[in-house]
């Protein structure tokens, strides 16, 4: 199940709602690399630091493809909180980066479980190798 983050927005008739980010998807990274680049999300990820502008086409255009919106609603994003919606963005680029983290923690566990198995091959080989040159000396006598 993916996490999602719950997030207020303001509506035509200036009410506020609060609506939830969709399940992270693979159209998500296009998104993001559209809107920042491939460069600048890299730097996220290695510097923790994203300068970027948000401006009220990019969230037209962005929030749709982020955000399960209300239907039939309609979304003055001129109105928006810029705060609310620059984590928006933030979640998806954490997201990502808590992912590669997770994967890098599974195949740390993989290759120390692997490393156990062998250090116990390891370990009994040579007992295997007395037991069979034993084997071998008893067979030939």
């Amino acid at each position: 199940m993916h996490k999602r983050k719950k997030v207020k927005i303001i509506l035509s008739n200036k009410e506020h709602t609060e609506v939830y980010t969709k399940p992270y998807v693979m159209q998500i990274d296009d998104v993001l690399d559209a809107r920042f680049g491939v460069t600048a999300i890299d730097e996220f990820h290695s510097t923790g630091k994203l300068k970027f502008n948000i401006r009220t086409e990019h969230l037209q255009v962005d929030m749709p493809q982020l955000l399960e919106l209300p239907q039939n609603e309609k979304i003055n994003w001129k109105e928006q909180e810029y705060d609310s919606m620059a984590e928006v963005y933030f979640f998806f680029l954490s997201y990502k980066q808590n992912a590669w983290l997770h994967q890098l923690e599974l195949k740390k566990e993989m290759i120390a479980s692997d490393l156990r198995m062998l250090e116990t091959i390891i370990s009994s080989m040579p007992k295997n190798i007395l037991e069979r040159l034993n084997l071998k000396h008893t067979q030939s006598n």
